[in-house]
């Protein structure tokens, strides 16, 4: 399909719209964004089972500390501030359209365990959905491992003026170039 000067674009798809972009502009080529293919490749491997339930303890424990009233979060917050925290935290949304954010709601619950396990024991907080056991816990370190590398070299990539040679000498920097296998059981 042809686009014409005198109306709107007639173009079906993505497909046919790259077909017919190339046709009518040869000299530009398209490239694939690397951040949105890394992101693709994160979808597949958060597909897996022991990411998917670190995935299901994560979206838990997060609309627990989220539901309308608070309560959870407010006793999150005053323990914090029991233990001379001067800006306590609180767990953070995941949206599957904000690349990362699963992998740093996985931090951030991570660097809150103590709490969240100290609050969940405590006969006087409001009831979770599911039991979070230490196999969750171990799940979400796990998974938060297998993503870290993918999360720095995402955000990396979107810096303005960075190539991937600078991708890849940012990874080498962190993880000295060796590849570590990273094993989910």
């Amino acid at each position: 399909m042809r686009r014409t000067t005198n109306g709107p674009s007639t173009y079906r798809s993505v497909e046919d719209t790259n077909v017919g972009v190339a046709k009518e502009f040869p000299y530009i080529f398209h490239i694939r964004c690397v951040a949105h293919s890394l992101q693709l490749v994160v979808k597949d491997i958060l597909k897996e089972p022991v990411p998917l339930a670190a995935q299901n303890a994560v979206q838990v424990l997060t609309n627990y500390f989220r539901v309308p009233g608070g309560k959870a979060l407010r006793k999150l917050k005053k323990m914090q501030r029991d233990n001379s925290v001067s800006k306590p935290l609180g767990v953070l949304r995941i949206t599957p359209t904000r690349w990362n954010s699963m992998f740093r709601g996985m931090m951030r619950l991570l660097e809150l365990k103590s709490y969240i396990v100290t609050l969940l024991s405590s006969p006087d907080a409001p009831k979770c959905s599911m039991a979070i056991t230490e196999n969750d816990w171990t799940a979400i370190s796990q998974v938060s491992k297998l993503l870290k590398p993918f999360a720095v070299a995402t955000d990396h990539i979107q810096m303005d003026g960075t190539s991937l040679v600078s991708v890849n000498l940012e990874l080498q920097m962190r993880w000295g170039g060796s590849a570590k296998a990273l094993t989910l059981s």
